[in-house]
């Protein structure tokens, strides 16, 4: 079982953890946070707090300036465990991999990689194992089925704690139980780790010392970049699933896509397109305007025609165009989402402005459709984005196309014939960032 205490009942709130000696965060009912030192005796019970103010309580397991464990840069993505059907997303249709994993998630994914996929994980009829785990819960025989294959416990008190955020040191426990055979503590028995040992903050008397000890020598999980295994950080979802993919031999997930790296617009760059080899179209990135607060490139085409775009940390904005003495806006601008990875879509509406005058509702439909190796007179691409568009204004019956984009180039080819129309653009040549292409 794995032990907790109650540290005390502080204003309205009490958590759970282990008893240690160390710094806290003090959270005021306001939202306001301030460090305080915290002494917890050997009953685990928080000593010395004076404030004025009602406070919660809750450990401070990870500083601001944490950095990214070695080997597992910031925003890696859950396509390995995804495809082994292990996780699956929120119901948005993104992964949140920033957010902390809580004890219930953690049971899902274990189960589903020891079982071998979702369908495997067998449904629980009979009676909860723990009181605060009913039979409604979302996650009931994930948690069970871990339970019953040795992997998780609950704590002193009976219960499970389901949405917990799970720390590393649990992490490694949950993981080295479920790789072993037999599964559980059992399949530890006979496991002795090497010496000496890796992390000087996790000592041969620590509670968790042989399951992260397991873990490393099975490439599972290494430091930080101070050398030490930080036990008391919370996990998130994006390290799980890196976790998960090395301890079951999954495909190691890539990295994120980021549909702002495929999109350059700085100033002065330039692409030069033919349309099915009857002449040729260039695009300048000149100038600059503003709608609404914004600052938006101008993208001028050699026909006179602007699109007012820029790209942030959302994704790609799309504000309006001009043709002629017309200008159109879109509120909101247009978004490509830089969040958005293969096989997702995103959908929006926004309304049309010509010449400030309201012409009614648009929409626009994007599907990551892919990714592709793409060959134009520009040369040979690969890995480009593969972008399934589909724009509709008011009055019209919408224009769809595809278009791929290749990383710090830009749009390498668009092809609209596959919905009816006789056009198709491929890159001729581009001068992106100060790089010539070809």
């Amino acid at each position: 079982m794995e032990k907790l205490v109650d540290i005390g009942n502080i204003g309205k709130d009490t958590r759970r953890c282990r008893p240690t000696l160390g710094w806290y965060i003090l959270r005021l009912d306001a939202g306001q946070e301030s460090l305080w030192r915290v002494r917890i005796d050997v009953l685990g019970l928080a000593s010395s707090v004076h404030s004025s103010s009602p406070l919660s309580l809750c450990p401070r397991s990870q500083p601001s300036s944490r950095t990214s464990p070695r080997t597992t840069g910031p925003g890696v993505t859950s396509r390995g465990v995804s495809d082994a059907d292990i996780v699956s997303g929120y119901e948005d249709g993104t992964y949140k991999p920033t957010l902390a994993v809580t004890r219930d998630q953690m049971a899902a994914y274990i189960s589903r990689a020891v079982a071998g996929g979702d369908d495997s994980v067998p449904e629980f009829s009979e009676t909860p194992t723990f009181p605060d785990v009913g039979t409604t819960h979302w996650a009931l025989k994930y948690i069970e089925y871990a339970a019953d294959q040795g992997v998780v416990a609950g704590y002193d008190d009976g219960s499970y704690q389901p949405g917990a955020e799970v720390m590393r040191d649990q992490m490694a426990v949950y993981v080295a139980r479920a790789m072993v055979a037999p599964s559980g503590e059992a399949g530890l028995a006979d496991y002795v780790p090497a010496d000496p040992r890796n992390f000087s903050d996790v000592p041969s008397d620590f509670w968790a010392y042989k399951h992260i000890e397991y873990c490393v020598e099975h490439g599972v999980v290494q430091g930080y970049d101070d050398g030490l295994y930080h036990p008391d950080w919370t996990v998130t979802r994006d390290q799980m699933a890196v976790y998960v993919c090395r301890a079951f031999d999954l495909a190691t997930p890539p990295p994120p896509y980021d549909i702002g790296e495929y999109w350059p617009l700085g100033q002065g760059d330039t692409w030069t397109y033919s349309n099915l080899g009857a002449g040729s179209d260039t695009q300048i990135v000149s100038g600059t305007i503003t709608l609404s607060g914004k600052v938006y490139s101008r993208m001028v085409y050699s026909d006179g025609w602007q699109d007012f775009m820029f790209v942030d940390a959302e994704g790609v904005h799309l504000g309006g165009m001009l043709d002629g003495s017309n200008q159109m806006t879109m509120v909101p601008a247009v978004l490509i989402p830089s969040s958005l990875q293969p096989g997702q879509s995103s959908s929006m509406t926004f309304i049309v402005y010509q010449n400030s005058v309201s012409q009614g509702e648009g929409s626009m439909d994007v599907i990551f459709a892919g990714v592709e190796t793409v060959t134009v007179p520009a040369g040979t691409f690969p890995d480009c984005i593969k972008l399934d568009m589909n724009v509709v204004f008011p009055g019209e019956s919408g224009t769809h196309w595809y278009m791929w984009l290749a990383k710090g180039v830009g749009k390498v080819k668009e092809d609209y014939r596959p919905f009816g129309e006789d056009k198709a653009y491929e890159l001729i040549s581009a001068t992106v960032g100060g790089v010539e292409f070809p």
